[in-house]
């Protein structure tokens, strides 16, 4: 995919606060972010979105977001999942992994530039070997412009792979100990 090309991510998330939260993030980055409250209708319409990202909730009413992640697989085979909860267990996790395929984890309340860096580096990892791959740039869509700190974060991430990672302790603070 190249620079001039959009990029289309679809949030799913029962509550509409979070869905607005999350289109307000993601558009930073210049790409069409689509939500949706209902995961039903969302896996409707999920075959002809063509998404490059679904992002889902893991405790939603209708569908837990696990089974969602799974049922998407084979309407949107090219997407990357990213699983969104305040409440995961490990034994959830281990079967999104296994079931539904995520590319990452991310607890809420989530940090806007982990989840715009997560958010490039999965289409980044999507699109090995294209432009995305060998300009450390994010792609945006067409009239839009990237945060300057996400910018600023894949570059340095370039520099020193691994700098970006913060470790958190069980109250949120950071851990310095590894």
């Amino acid at each position: 995919m190249t620079t001039n090309q959009g990029h289309r991510i679809v949030c799913v998330d029962d509550e509409p606060a979070i869905c607005r939260a999350l289109r307000r993030c993601l558009q930073r980055l210049g790409v069409e972010v689509l939500t949706y409250t209902d995961p039903q209708r969302c896996l409707e319409d999920l075959r002809t979105l063509n998404p490059d990202i679904i992002i889902s909730d893991l405790r939603m009413p209708q569908l837990s977001g696990i089974e969602f992640l799974a049922r998407s697989r084979p309407l949107a085979p090219g997407a990357a999942r990213i699983l969104l909860s305040a409440h995961a267990e490990r034994g959830g996790l281990i079967q999104a992994i296994n079931d539904a395929g995520i590319h990452r984890f991310i607890e809420k309340p989530w940090s806007d530039d982990e989840l715009m860096f997560t958010v490039f580096h999965a289409l980044q990892a999507e699109h090995d070997g294209s432009d995305i791959a060998r300009n450390p740039r994010m792609p945006a869509a067409p009239g839009k412009r990237v945060d300057p700190r996400v910018q600023e974060l894949i570059r340095l991430e370039q520099e020193t792979p691994g700098i970006s990672r913060v470790e958190l302790d069980e109250d949120g603070y950071i851990d310095l100990s590894h």
